[in-house]
Formats: C-alpha cells, sequence, structure tokens
C-alpha cells in the first residue's frame, strides 16, 4: 500500500501544469506494482489526467478482467475511469456505452465524460 498523500502530490503536481513529472512518478508507481486494488481508480484517473490513457487502462486491466469473468463487479468509481481513459484513447462508442450503464446514469461525472466524447468528436449539439 502506498502512502495516502502520494495520490494527493500527484494531482498538484498535475493542478500545477508539472504533468510530465507526474507523469513519470505515476509510471514509475505503476512499475513497482505498489498499487494496491483499492487504489487503482485513483491512480488510473491520475494516468488519464497526466496524459498516459493507455497506462490508465492498464492499471485498470485486473478489475476489468475480473468485472468479466464474473469474480468481481466493477465499482461506480472504476467503471467511470475506464469509461474516460476508453474515451481519451478515442473509444467513444465504447465509453460512452459504459457511461450509459443504468448504475452510472445518475453520477454528474458521467455526463462531463459524455460531454468530453461529444466535443471529441465535434458533436457539440450532442453534448449539451
Amino acid at each position: 500500500m502506498l502512502e495516502s498523500n502520494i495520490a494527493d502530490q500527484l494531482d498538484l503536481l498535475i493542478r500545477s501544469g508539472q504533468v510530465h513529472r507526474a507523469s513519470r512518478e505515476i509510471y514509475s508507481i505503476f512499475k513497482s506494482g505498489k498499487i494496491t486494488e483499492t487504489e487503482k481508480s485513483t491512480f488510473a484517473n491520475l494516468a488519464r489526467r497526466s496524459g498516459l490513457p493507455l497506462l490508465s487502462l492498464k492499471i485498470l486491466t485486473p478489475i476489468i478482467s475480473k468485472d468479466k469473468l464474473g469474480l468481481r463487479s466493477m465499482s461506480k468509481s472504476e467503471m467511470l475511469s475506464y469509461a474516460a481513459g476508453l474515451i481519451a484513447l478515442g473509444a467513444h462508442q465504447e465509453g460512452e456505452e459504459l457511461l450509459l450503464h443504468p448504475e452510472l446514469k445518475n453520477e454528474s461525472q458521467s455526463w462531463f465524460f459524455l460531454g468530453i466524447s461529444a466535443m471529441n468528436q465535434w458533436e457539440y449539439q450532442k453534448a449539451k
């Protein structure tokens, strides 16, 4: 388990524009294998926000695999992270389908990412 404030420090780096430094640290943490299952969603979001959407999905891969095998259901935050990563990589249809899942329909972040997906596809009317 990582120190609880590492995620906060990485978030601060991203917010302050030190994205390259944050992405290097996130990648280093991922390679160390120290991200626990409960931290994966947080670090996946940090990876996506620091310009590493593929790493974001790699972080979530074990959880996605367990969900597909029926061994464990993804939490709302994990589903949102996965959908946002898909959209960041250009897999808009798959990301949007996940965001329209009944469990996420009332989540404000779901609508935010749907809007981002629509704007990325130049569909501004759909973004409303």
